[in-house]
């Protein structure tokens, strides 16, 4: 069946441009000091504490780091599972196979080989990435759709955002399809979105 028009999509795709131009302004010390106050506050957050299993983003340069973060993960015996997209709607979350078994692949992000398996059992916890969050959880993504998709098929345990004090905004367009994250880490704060939506 086809999916109804969704009239929030020109105002999200207008928005990426800014959110795009506004995270591109950080100047490159500035962006790695703050992927550093950001991995360590990540490492410390009490769901990354109870989580075995954590479903993680590759980043771009533009991104929040996770190369690092990643290897932490394996160093302290998680699972970890890294995206594979594999066709034009659909991503699998697949173990990690080392930085030797990855190579850029769609949208030139470094991909594990594309005969991994998806991973069989429930994950613990998604990093997801995303162009601008709200207080409250609301996500902006890129566009394609890959992670509120996943989501809706895997439900996992919890929901991280990474993302730089830059990326948070007071309000954001919502589809009825998007999946709203459970808090967002940034260089200076973390932030509960269930807790601040009950607040409201």
């Amino acid at each position: 069946m086809a999916r109804l028009p969704d009239p929030a999509q020109a105002a999200k795709q207008r928005l990426r441009g800014r959110m795009r131009a506004r995270r591109a302004a950080l100047a490159p010390a500035r962006r790695a000091a703050a992927a550093q106050a950001i991995a360590a506050r990540c490492r410390t957050h009490p769901v990354v504490a109870r989580a075995r299993s954590v479903f993680v983003f590759v980043s771009t340069p533009e991104e929040v780091a996770t190369h690092d973060l990643i290897d932490w993960f394996v160093v302290t015996g998680r699972q970890v599972l890294v995206p594979l997209l594999a066709g034009r709607d659909l991503m699998h979350a697949v173990p990690f196979p080392g930085w030797a078994a990855m190579a850029p692949a769609a949208l030139g992000i470094l991909s594990p080989p594309a005969d991994s398996l998806p991973w069989p059992s429930p994950v613990d916890l998604v990093l997801a990435p995303g162009l601008a969050f709200t207080p409250y959880g609301a996500r902006l993504g890129y566009g394609a759709g890959y992670y509120d998709a996943w989501i809706a098929r895997n439900a996992p345990g919890a929901l991280l955002a990474l993302a730089f004090d830059c990326q948070v905004v007071d309000r954001l367009p919502e589809s009825p399809h998007d999946r709203r994250v459970d808090g967002i880490v940034t260089e200076s704060r973390d932030i509960d979105c269930a807790a601040c939506r009950d607040e409201t």
